[in-house]
Parts: C-alpha cells; structure tokens; sequence
C-alpha cells in the first residue's frame, strides 16, 4: 500500500474476505467522506469492490439504479459497478465508460473480476499466481512488492521497443517483475484455480449517460463526452495547450455553463505556448494561469518513474506535471486534458502520412524505394524514406513512429531481431483507420494515459480525458468513411468550433505539449550522472560505449537522439527502482 501513496494519500482502507484481501490507497474527489473498499453482505456472501478513476455520467446510473432497487448509500463512484453486478452480473459492467479500474471479489461464487476502462486511461498490473487468484494492483511496481521474490531481468526486445516507440507492450512486457497489464475494455474473472473468462466490451458503445438514445451528430458527442466527465467535489481546471483539443473542451466547458480556470505552460527558450491559449480562455471567459519552466523541470523525472512503477518515456510528463502542480496550487482537484482527439481525428501527421507511402508503394519501383531509403537523411526523412521501403504496411507505419531505426537499436543492445508491438500486427486495407487504431491500441494506453494520470496523480490532483469516449471515436470514424476530405487532420473539429472561436484561433502549426528535452539534456549533465550510476552501469543491458555515442551527438547538435535518450534515462531510473529491495 505504502508503494502506492504518490497515487494518492487521502485515505487508505483494506478488507479481508474469505480468501481475499482488497486493499485502496485513495486521492479522494467523490464523496470525499465515504470509505473504500465497499462492502456488501454477510459472511460467507459478501460481494467487495476496490475502485479505482471515474465513471462517465455517474448520475445518469445512480438515477437508473434507484429505479430497481433501494437506494445508493454514498456518491462514491465505486459503489455504481458494485450495484450493477448484483443487478446484471458481470455482462453489465462492461457498459460503464469513463476512466477507471476495479477489482470486484464475490465469496459465494469465488470469484475475482478485474475491469479496466475501453481506452486503459487507469492503470491495473497483475501477477499471474499458479493454481490461483493473482496479485493486483495500479502499478507494476505494487504488485511486485506485494507478490514478493527477486525481480528478473528486463526482456533485451521489450527494452528495444521502448528506445524505439517511447513505450512497452504492456500486456507482453512484465519488466522483469513478473507482472502484466490488463487490457483496456475487458474483464477477466479469476477463480481459486486461475484465470476462468475474458470479457471484452464492443468497440461501438451505444450512446449512453445524459440522453440515452440520443442523436449522434458531432455536436452531441462532443458536449456529451465532455459532461459526462465533471461530477467531483474539489474544484474544475482544463489543461489549455492553445491546440485544437484543449480548446474543444474549453468551448464545450463554456457550452456547458462552465467558467472553468485553465492553465498553461511556457517553457523558457522557447516559442511561448500561451499566447493563443491566453486569448481562447479569454474569448469563452474561462480564468487563465500560466507558468514557465526551464531544465529544473527534470528533477520530477525519477519521482515520476517512481509513482508509475514503471518507465516513462514520454518527455512531456514533465510538462503535464507542472500544470498539474500550478492547478493544485489554484486549488483545483481535477484537472482536464484533450488526450484521445489526435486517435480519433488523425491528428498526428504520420497518421495522414499513411495513405501517401501506400500509394508511393504502389507506384515506385522497390529498387528505387530502396534507394531512397539508403540516403544518409535524419528525423523525419528517415523515418518517410524507411516506410516507404517496406512491403508491409504495419512495419511501414512502425517506422513512421520510430524514434530509432531497427539498425541502431540492433547496435545499442546486440539484438539480431526486433518484433513490433502487437497493435501494429493487424494490417487493414483502409490506411487511415489502420494508423486511427494502431494509436487506439498502442501510443494513446502506453504512452499517452500513463503519462496524465501518473503526472497528475503525483501533483494530488485527478487527470481526466473527456474525448477518450467510445461514442465521440465511432462518430469519428463515421466522418471519416463518408468525407474522404475530413481525412486531412481535424477539420471536423475545427468546423464544430467555427462558431465559437475566430479563424486565427483555430488554425495554424501544431507546436503539441513537448518541453524541450534535446536542450535540457544538451545544457545540464543531468543525463550524464544517471547513465554513469555505478548500479546503472552494473546492471543496464544496453552498450555503454553507444549511449555515450549518443550524448556526444546531442551535444552537436543532433536533437533526434534526445527521445531516445530520455528512454534511456527513464530505463535507468526504473533499474535504481531495484537498489531500494538490497539487489545491488
């Protein structure tokens, strides 16, 4: 429990049932005053529920469940499945959306039942246990401690696919703690001998919470999705980045009746970030707080590895944390983020790229694509001339979200062979929606998620991503099958803002929420003390001499090593992790 405190330290509660112990370790933000785990029943019959995030439209079910029964004795929204199961059984479980994870223990029919929301926005790891129930908890990291013995040895391909994509197959990558992720959407219902069933929740939700059965035009998806997600007792922020997704939220906030403080931040040498996010506050009427941060910002680095019991490699938790910081400091509890519009709106452009290296696979010669990619380019032309090359089409959108080719990964850690991640194995004759649900599958729940909810976990605030909404991406999808045009990156998006928000406040160059880590790292030895920790050096698998390869190159110039590095410096963090169990 102690190993889960940066998670929230609010109040914590345990219960011992027969043959199971569920445990929560609670940031408290709904019915700040009710307890958890909850309970139900009389021995030998009791039915417990460990909760863990927030449910999408919790009001709409609290209203739907005092029609069948008695009703809901807190505002807690771990009591809501707890209900649904003893009305429905598990089936109905898999209709709640939002953001959350649960453990749900049932004595009389011995059964565990792990849940985790459709997109993985919470985080839940657990230890297969022989001939058993296995150990669960929110982080890897818990649920090795918990489970006990000696940590293994990080896996030489799930170290390359974090040096290569900034994130690990949580499902296949157990970090040599013997520990697995759950995946998002499903429900595994363990018995006393093992694993019995695997739920799995339809990728099309129907439309639910506020107006069940209501239009599924854009404008009600979006408003929708958005209301569903403020329930909560501390005070409402927004993330606003002065991008497209920020400010949907902050136009449907203001929609809404909402004048919500939003906040941003500016990193120093650097274009600002806050200007646009200044005047979009300032138009809707919603509070505007800013700050500026410089390379100090790494010092959160090893905490954040610490609190997601895993590695981070995604550089723009230090972002994200900062806001949070600033949020918490203005008194703000929950703290709203745009994450899910670039999956859902091809938002990112080697998703739009997709389309084009197929139709230049189709149209030039592979002696020549080969060619191309045998020229000595960098960054992004790499990347492009490295897709093209490839007959497949997976292992070309693989390459177009590389940070580092297959070669240099075979160089720094001696790997023959590198396998993609699962959510790049199935190949599907529409590009675009290949590239939309590789995204789904693989950058949005390892990278993306982790990032916001470790980040604002550690500030003592709830991160929440009110586009992650299954209704808001089947609509998305809807547009794009019926409007090749709206293929183009977010023009529905920006066309729903129209009326709201001047041209000039919904266009221009996507600058995202990345601090800038190729200076940091270049200007501070920061990088330099880790990666020649006595320990990291004992024990890191990759080749030193390459590493220190890469930190020259940075230091003249060569800012496409900074992504791969900071995964570096994350991997390094996570194996300190193991000097605190006395395995030096």
């Amino acid at each position: 429990m102690n190993a889960l405190r940066a998670r929230g330290d609010d109040a914590a509660g345990t219960v011992l049932l027969r043959g199971m112990q569920l445990g929560v370790q609670r940031l408290a933000i709904t019915d700040t005053a009710a307890d958890q785990p909850i309970v139900v029943g009389d021995a030998p019959r009791r039915v417990a529920i460990a909760f863990n995030g927030n449910l999408a439209h919790p009001e709409y079910w609290r209203r739907k469940l005092a029609k069948l029964g008695p009703p809901l004795q807190s505002r807690n929204d771990a009591e809501i499945p707890l209900r649904i199961y003893l009305g429905e059984g598990r089936e109905g479980l898999l209709k709640l959306e939002g953001g959350f994870a649960f453990a749900l223990f049932d004595e009389a029919k011995e059964s565990l039942l792990l849940g985790r929301d459709s997109f993985g926005e919470k985080p839940l790891f657990f230890a297969p246990q022989a001939g058993g129930y296995p150990i669960f908890a929110s982080t890897p990291w818990a649920c090795f401690l918990a489970k006990g013995g000696c940590p293994g040895t990080m896996e030489p391909g799930d170290i390359a696919q974090m040096l290569r994509f900034g994130w690990m197959e949580g499902e296949r990558t157990d970090l040599g703690l013997g520990t697995l992720e759950l995946p998002g959407g499903e429900i595994w219902d363990f018995g006393p001998k093992g694993l019995r069933t695997r739920l799995k929740k339809k990728q099309t939700a129907p439309p639910q919470g506020g107006s069940p059965g209501g239009s599924e035009d854009l404008d009600s998806c979006i408003l929708d999705a958005v209301a569903g997600r403020l329930e909560g007792d501390p005070p409402l922020g927004l993330l606003l980045s002065g991008g497209i997704d920020s400010a949907v939220l902050a136009v449907a906030l203001a929609r809404l009746g909402k004048r919500t403080p939003t906040f941003c931040l500016d990193f120093i040498g650097r274009p600002a970030e806050s200007p646009r996010a200044t005047r979009v506050a300032a138009h809707l009427g919603h509070p505007f707080f800013k700050r500026a941060v410089g390379p100090e910002a790494l010092l959160a680095w090893e905490a954040g590895v610490r609190a997601a019991g895993q590695p981070l490699g995604d550089p723009s938790f230090l972002a994200t944390y900062q806001v949070a910081t600033l949020a918490r400091e203005e008194g703000v509890g929950i703290l709203l983020s745009g994450e899910g519009g670039d999956e859902a709106f091809l938002g990112y452009g080697r998703q739009r790229a997709l389309p084009w290296i197929a139709l230049g696979r189709d149209l030039l010669p592979r002696p020549f694509r080969k060619a191309l990619a045998a020229l000595p380019l960098k960054g992004k032309g790499r990347r492009l001339t490295q897709a093209l090359k490839e007959e497949d089409s997976s292992r070309s959108y693989a390459n177009l979200c590389s940070q580092l080719s297959e070669t240099e990964i075979q160089e720094v850690l001696d790997l023959p062979k590198t396998e993609l991640p699962r959510a790049f194995s199935a190949p599907n004759p529409d590009p675009s929606l290949q590239a939309g649900l590789t995204e789904e599958q693989g950058y949005l729940p390892r990278d993306l998620c982790p990032k916001l909810d470790t980040a604002t976990l550690m500030a003592k605030v709830e991160g929440r991503a009110p586009l992650l909404n299954r209704r808001l991406f089947t609509r998305a999808r809807q547009i794009r099958d019926t409007h090749f045009s709206e293929r183009e990156g977010k023009g529905p998006l920006r066309a729903w803002l129209a009326p709201y928000l001047p041209r000039e406040l919904r266009h221009g160059k996507k600058r995202g929420f990345g601090p800038p880590i190729a200076r940091w790292l270049r200007e501070t030895r920061y990088l330099d003390a880790l990666l020649s920790d006595p320990f990291v050096r004992r024990h890191a698998p990759w080749k030193q001499r390459v590493s220190q390869t890469w930190l020259t190159e940075l230091r003249r110039g060569r800012g496409d090593r900074a992504l791969p590095l900071f995964a570096l410096g994350s991997l390094a963090h996570f194996l300190r992790m193991l000097k605190t169990l006395g395995h030096a």
